[in-house]
């Protein structure tokens, strides 16, 4: 495992195409350590290229869909236990449960989100997180459904996955360190993972992820509980993504970690085109890992970008709460050649209790570094927190974020913490350094 203190960040990630996620975390990490900080538009729908069809044993399906598409409400989720029909010799040795042909169809899961709006037959309901988040599931056909029951028996599956799969997980708990790598599909694959499926990271203190998601592209997975529990909270982030495009993960909770909930790099090509929609909660538990001089300001509940070659259009929809440490979600370029571009962010935070006294933290959403362009925040509630709903203080100097746009802001109870350290004055929720564009936010300053 890398020193933290003793890397330099573009010299490092540039030699790791291969290298293991404790020394690209540890990397990544000192990118911020300096500065003590940390597509989709608003006129356009999204939609990537067109998919070929994918012939599977009898059926041909052709899905077009990048996996952003409409506001409706998405198809009814499965009851929870509920169990497919399969066989009990497959239980029994874990082998995966093979379906074909007209056996092949699965519900997905829904979207999720638990915070309601009321209704007025005058006045239009006012929007929320779940409202704002309950856009449609994408169509999905099955070609060939897998049921698995092991964690050996989903290896086997992952291997040999195809366009038109659906791996459907039932009750498994994964332990140590899960890789998902290099599988570039030419077709859409979903990965469902019931509500007993679990990942528990390793067993010992490494700065290491629960799931690790590598070079991979047109899969979709839907739930999962994910933390570092088989360590005590003690090991590293809960689910790292890089170099991945055409990515999906909804309704998956990450939480109790030593490092960050979320986090999304890249090493050799920016992540692009990805939908995460989730909660994050308890994150920052090993302050080891942080490498800022005030511990606790460099672990998030997600971080986005902060390494090579950055995030772009791509959607992040996230219910931020009950952390001690660092923001909700930090995003922004960390060196010239990285950025954080032409995103969508939909954010809930509640009760983060960071009280930074010489950098940043116990803020909703942060912005930082360089090359923070094009992104649309299109719904930021924030309740409860010792720092500010939207803080930009760690850009650097000669940066500007007027392409950027928060949409509908809304804070109760935020900016707790009488020692922000910041230019502006204490009392300003929505940080207005380098030219960000509010549209509907309240209360103000």
């Amino acid at each position: 495992m890398f020193i933290l203190n003793k890397i330099n960040l573009m010299t490092a990630l540039h030699a790791m195409s291969s290298a293991s996620p404790a020394a690209i975390l540890s990397a990544a990490a000192i990118s911020g350590a300096a500065i003590g900080s940390g597509g989709w538009y608003a006129t356009h729908s999204f939609r990537g290229a067109e998919t070929p069809p994918v012939t599977i044993g009898s059926q041909t399906t052709t899905d077009k869909s990048t996996g952003f598409s409409g506001s409706t409400t998405p198809s009814e989720s499965p009851k929870p236990g509920a169990k497919p029909s399969d066989t009990q010799a497959s239980k029994a040795s874990g082998a995966p449960a093979v379906k074909t042909g007209s056996q092949a169809s699965s519900p997905l899961p829904a979207a999720g989100g638990s915070q309601a709006g009321g209704t007025n037959s005058a006045v239009p309901a006012a929007p929320t997180y779940a409202s704002e988040t309950a856009y449609a599931a994408p169509a999905f056909t099955a070609a060939r459904v897998v049921d698995v029951y092991s964690q050996s028996a989903f290896n086997t599956a992952w291997n040999a996955i195809q366009p038109g799969d659906l791996i459907s997980v039932h009750g498994v708990t994964f332990s140590g360190e899960v890789t998902l790598a290099n599988k570039n599909l030419a077709g859409w694959a979903e990965i469902h993972f019931d509500p007993a499926t679990k990942f528990v990271g390793v067993s010992t203190v490494q700065n290491v992820p629960a799931v690790w998601i590598n070079n991979d592209s047109y899969i979709r997975f839907y739930g999962g509980d994910i933390s570092d529990s088989a360590s005590g909270g003690q090991a590293g982030p809960g689910i790292l993504v890089y170099d991945s495009s055409y990515i999906t993960w909804w309704g998956f909770v990450s939480h109790d970690v030593g490092r960050d909930g979320l986090d999304i790099f890249s090493v050799n090509k920016a992540n692009s085109n990805l939908d995460f929609k989730g909660e994050v909660y308890h994150w920052g538990l090993n302050l080891a890992w942080d490498p800022h001089a005030e511990k606790g300001t460099g672990l998030h509940g997600a971080n986005l970008g902060d390494s090579n070659y950055g995030m772009q259009d791509s959607r992040i929809a996230l219910y931020a709460h009950d952390g001690a440490a660092g923001a909700g979600v930090e995003a922004g370029g960390a060196s010239s050649t990285d950025f954080f571009k032409n995103n969508t962010i939909y954010l809930w935070c509640q009760n983060l209790t960071m009280v930074a006294l010489s950098q940043t933290g116990g803020n909703c959403l942060q912005f930082w570094g360089e090359n923070v362009t094009g992104n649309v925040i299109k719904y930021l509630e924030a309740e409860n927190l010792q720092g500010r709903p939207y803080e930009t203080g760690g850009m650097y100097s000669g940066q500007s974020l007027a392409s950027n746009t928060i949409v509908y802001g809304r804070a109760a109870n935020t900016n707790l913490n009488q020692k922000i350290n910041d230019s502006i004055p204490q009392n300003v929720l929505w940080d207005y350094q380098f030219g960000t564009i509010f549209e509907d936010i309240s209360p103000t300053p």
